[in-house]
């Protein structure tokens, strides 16, 4: 009863404001003290008539739902005083619904909305010495994951900051407190998540020619899997940023970045990092750059340290030639053994200007002496960064994985995803490959940090020869492209391998692209035969844009990657077909239709997603109209869900 009197009250508050805000403003600005900068928003209706279906191997639920919902939002800015003494900026937003389902069974379903909203920021004595801000943030609402899983989410989110706004020493200190619950309404996974930031940070310059930061981190996370227990870890890190200038051109400069991290809790562990660079210019177009990196890290299972060292000579001959020859030599100690690693190369490029075109060479080698002592023993792999993308193969670094030891976390390592709901592990020739899974908390593209156990087969060392070439003809003004690459890689002077997977492989790519401006098309043919897993690859993508007379607005973009795992003889298959139509019939009146499909296709993976929009909008003034119709059909593994909707709604902006 409490809360429904609440909410009426926050209703009653806002319809007043959106009735009326003139006089509001005019009222509290009389005495002097409030001063009101804007006072925007809008109040909506809407109604949504929806019936779907949804099949779950041999169990069928259909559902018929109407929603009517009211919405009211609110901008304020304003001041206290003057501008630079007290700023207050205000959104609300609130959208309470009535709703009518008739369904045989599963009832559970979410709407993509925000259910409220409230955002409060205040800054005093913006600009002068000392600054004082903060922030509320509070959110219930929710939304889709792409168009596969339905999630209800609730943020609440709070913090501050001092800055001490000098030229001699500023310094700036933050507090967080980061709140998140989500909920996926199908699977009825739930995570929650709490962070307490508290950052402190300095900066300081001794003259034009350096800058140098100082950074100290202190969080808190506190955070829950369905049916998993709780994990606290406390992290503290500190961070010093340097960069000094040689010249007053800034061609030549020093840069060092060292960072301490600590971590107690769940997973306890110790980790320091100190990268030192150079860059410097130097006489007849050549170009020096080197860098160290020491890397180090403590925890119950191993002891690791890294020295990495490298040094580059570039050349730029006139326009057309750019060289460069360089070395890498890197010493990695670890519990159970030691490994090293020197790295020799040279890149060229070359780019000549022809008739009808240009023509694009370029020719890259390296040599990589590896070797490694150790004895036969399980190798704790920690902290492995990947990124993982749809239509591409991700490889774990070592061979002889443990399936059943694949962690993966984000890149902060507080958050670790779940098996065969955000990813999927398969196995290749002693490799493990990781497939992100769609509609799960990993989107596509992200990077990940994979911890794993893996065999160490004892001593070994060999050399590794790479080469690539390629050519690129850019014809006709860029219209047309047709493009050849080739890489290979061998091994020589092998010493004890035991059961070490070596990846043998030549590569053949073949691709051409038409660029007319307004349509971009182009295909690709990708044949990679290696002993580890060998493929044939066909890409096709097509990118189409066009605005006739300002009235018709066209949109299309597709892709299709087709991949032949040849030693399964497995076909994996992702396509990506979207686009957009708009005709404009007069200034306040549009009609825009949208469509989407989706399909993957492979191993763990079975996925076809069919979206369609149709919307005719109008506005009169300051009320704007729209109304639609809403088409959506997913297939996923052994679920089939149909729908339609027809939605109308009105708003009215002030």
């Amino acid at each position: 009863m409490e809360l429904v009197v609440r909410q009426i009250k926050y209703g009653v508050l806002l319809s007043f404001l959106c009735l009326n805000p003139n006089a509001l403003a005019q009222t509290l600005s009389s005495s002097g003290l409030w001063h009101q900068q804007s006072l925007t928003g809008k109040v909506q209706l809407e109604g949504l008539f929806r019936q779907q279906n949804n099949i779950i191997r041999d169990f069928t639920d259909t559902q018929k739902s109407k929603y009517y919902i009211a919405g009211i939002q609110i901008n304020s800015k304003s001041y206290l005083w003057q501008p630079d003494i007290i700023t207050l900026d205000f959104s609300g937003e609130f959208n309470p619904e009535t709703r009518d389902e008739k369904y045989i069974r599963i009832p559970n379903r979410s709407e993509v909305r925000t259910l409220n909203k409230l955002d409060l920021q205040t800054t005093i004595f913006s600009g002068k010495p000392v600054t004082i801000s903060s922030y509320v943030n509070l959110n219930q609402s929710y939304f889709n994951r792409e168009n596969l899983t339905n999630v209800k989410s609730v943020n609440k989110n709070y913090g501050g900051r001092i800055s001490l706004n000098n030229k001699f020493l500023p310094v700036t200190l933050t507090y967080r407190d980061l709140n998140w619950d989500q909920k996926e309404t199908e699977t009825g996974r739930e995570f929650s998540m709490n962070q307490n930031n508290l950052e402190t940070r300095i900066s300081k310059a001794f003259g034009s020619l350096n800058r140098n930061e100082f950074i100290y981190n202190h969080d808190k996370y506190i955070y829950t899997y369905t049916d998993q227990d709780t994990v606290v870890n406390n992290i503290d890190q500190i961070t010093l940023n340097n960069t000094l200038f040689f010249d007053k051109t800034k061609k030549y400069n020093f840069s060092s970045r060292v960072n301490y991290y600590n971590q107690k809790g769940e997973h306890t562990f110790e980790r320091f990092d100190g990268f030192e660079s150079i860059k410097l210019r130097l006489p007849a177009n050549f170009r020096l750059n080197g860098s160290y990196n020491y890397y180090s890290l403590s925890e119950s299972t191993q002891d690791l340290r890294k020295h990495v060292i490298r040094s580059e000579l570039e050349h730029q001959l006139f326009y057309s030639l750019t060289s460069s020859v360089y070395i890498d030599y890197s010493s990695l100690s670890q519990t159970v053994y030691n490994e090293k690693n020197t790295k020799t190369g040279v890149d060229f490029k070359y780019t000549k200007k022809i008739p009808f075109g240009r023509l694009n060479l370029f020719y890259r080698y390296f040599r990589n002496h590896r070797s490694m002592d150790s004895k036969p023993a399980p190798l704790q792999v920690i902290d492995e960064e990947h990124v993982l993308r749809d239509g591409f193969i991700e490889l774990l670094d070592r061979p002889f994985t443990d399936p059943a030891s694949v962690t993966v976390k984000d890149v902060t390592g507080t958050i670790i995803y779940q098996l065969d709901f955000d990813y999927s592990i398969i196995e290749r020739n002693g490799y493990v490959e990781i497939q992100r899974i769609p509609g799960g908390q990993i989107s596509n593209g992200q990077s990940v940090l994979i911890d794993y156990t893996a065999s160490q087969e004892g001593d070994y060392s060999y050399n590794v020869n790479n080469f690539g070439t390629g050519i690129n003809l850019l014809m006709f003004k860029n219209i047309l492209e047709v493009y050849y690459r080739y890489a290979q890689q061998d091994y020589s002077n092998i010493e004890q391998t035991g059961l070490i997977t070596l990846n043998y492989f030549s590569q053949d790519v073949w691709g051409t692209r038409l660029n007319f401006g307004f349509l971009e098309a182009g295909m690709e043919y990708d044949q990679y035969r290696s002993n580890i897993i060998p493929y044939k690859l066909m890409r096709y993508y097509v990118n189409l844009n066009g605005n006739i007379k300002h009235k018709l607005l066209l949109s299309l973009n597709g892709s299709v990657r087709d991949y032949l795992i040849i030693e399964d003889q497995i076909n994996q298959q992702y396509a990506n077909i979207s686009g957009r139509m708009a005709y404009v019939f007069k200034k306040q009146t549009k009609a825009s239709l949208e469509f989407g499909y989706l399909r993957q296709r492979g191993e763990n993976l079975n996925l076809d997603v069919i979206t369609a929009k149709a919307e005719l909008s109008t506005s009169l003034r300051q009320l704007y109209l729209k109304g639609g119709i809403e088409l959506y059909s997913r297939r996923y593994t052994e679920e089939s869900l149909t729908m339609g909707s027809l939605f109308i709604k009105a708003t009215r902006k002030f």
